[in-house]
């Protein structure tokens, strides 16, 4: 392995429920609001997923996102 890279992390939808209202930036983990999204609460899972590195294991954990559409 190359030990100057730090590990990559990367975000998701865990459940393609809501893919058509939202999305998430696979970098930044920003979640965008799709046009067209009815005003509500919005429960979201997101996975972040750590891609290991010669000192750290791979790692991933699901994360719930409350989002309110105004």
């Amino acid at each position: 392995g190359v030990s100057y890279i730090t590990g990559a992390v990367f975000y998701s939808l865990n459940k393609k429920k809501y893919a058509n209202k939202f999305s998430v930036n696979e970098k930044s983990g920003n979640i965008t609001v799709k046009k067209g999204v009815k005003k509500g609460k919005y429960k979201l899972s997101v996975k972040i997923k750590a891609a290991g590195t010669d000192c750290y294991k791979a790692a991933e954990k699901n994360v719930a996102v409350v989002i309110k559409v105004k």
